[in-house]
């Protein structure tokens, strides 16, 4: 899995009024818990925020993503998936969607 960090202008003037809180979709100890502590890592490193990596395993990153959509939309919380495990989810609840409209 690739983390890539883009910053333009604009965002690099907005600085958190606080710790940000970094929600992982996976389990600790594990390849996308230990990337996103390594992106933590380098951002307090790089812009000297606080980053609170906290992991929210569960339904493939479904879990992270519902308690990100519900978290308050202030640059505070951000969330890190891993993309192949989301289009896995994806593709299995549209084969799901796709099986049921053939069933009478």
């Amino acid at each position: 899995m690739a983390v890539g960090l883009i910053v333009s202008s604009a965002q690099a003037e907005w600085q958190p009024k606080g710790p940000i809180k970094l929600w992982i979709g996976f389990g600790a100890g594990g390849g996308t818990d230990t990337q996103a502590r390594s992106l933590a890592a380098e951002l307090e490193n790089l812009r000297g925020w606080r980053i609170i990596p906290e992991n929210k395993a569960g339904g493939g990153g479904a879990v992270m993503a519902a308690s990100l959509k519900n978290a308050p939309a202030d640059g505070q919380t951000i969330g890190l998936r891993q993309e192949a495990q989301i289009r896995a989810v994806e593709k299995k609840l549209e084969q799901n969607q796709e099986e049921k409209k053939h069933v009478r």
